[in-house]
């Protein structure tokens, strides 16, 4: 059983069909974590029928996004073709609030991506397209963290970060886990820096 914590950090990655308001959403990786050690608690990553979700939601594809999916690797494009683990939209966005909600029950949800504009935005609104009441996202508005603001930190300080531009594969968990190891290790060494 995984450990349940106060102060509950949760990092999201999505990969969509666009980069605009209504995109659908391909995959959505979720992990819970501890923010000074990067330690996983626990993990889970979820494909979306995303194709159900512009015939039926409303969802959108952007055309320089699929053309951008269309130079990608073969292991990234394999993310885009049908397969049995799909679940339809609502059924994905309530699985993935149900596994926030069961790992981080202790306190206040804080939510990470890179950044919460865009990929907990998304999330927000393909979960309105679905008739999925606000109520149901497991985490307040005021306690999302942005990736970004960490990782230009470190840049402002010339502090390495473990997971490069070169490193991300576009594939929503192998991001996730590479962002926890950025957002940790900057957190981890102010940490250091104020204990010292």
């Amino acid at each position: 059983r995984s450990k349940k914590m106060n102060n509950s950090n949760v990092m999201i990655d999505i990969e969509t069909t666009g980069t605009q308001h209504h995109s659908a959403i391909v995959s959505v990786a979720v992990a819970i974590f501890d923010l000074l050690t990067g330690k996983i608690f626990a993990e889970e990553y979820i494909r979306i029928r995303w194709k159900e979700d512009c015939k039926i939601c409303g969802g959108k594809i952007d055309a320089d996004t699929f053309e951008w999916w269309v130079k990608q690797s073969p292991e990234a494009r394999a993310e885009l073709i049908t397969s049995d683990d799909q679940l339809p939209p609502d059924d994905a966005l309530m699985r993935l609030f149900e596994f926030i909600r069961k790992h981080c029950d202790g306190g206040p949800v804080y939510v990470w991506a890179k950044s919460p504009s865009f990929d907990l935005s998304l999330i927000k609104d393909a979960a309105e397209r679905c008739a999925i009441s606000s109520e149901e996202i497991p985490w307040k508005f005021w306690n999302e963290r942005d990736v970004r603001t960490i990782e230009a930190l470190a840049a402002q300080f010339n502090f390495p970060l473990p997971y490069g531009k070169a490193d991300v594969t576009h594939h929503a968990l192998e991001d996730v886990r590479g962002q926890i190891r950025n957002v940790s290790a900057v957190i981890g060494a102010m940490h250091e820096a104020v204990e010292a």
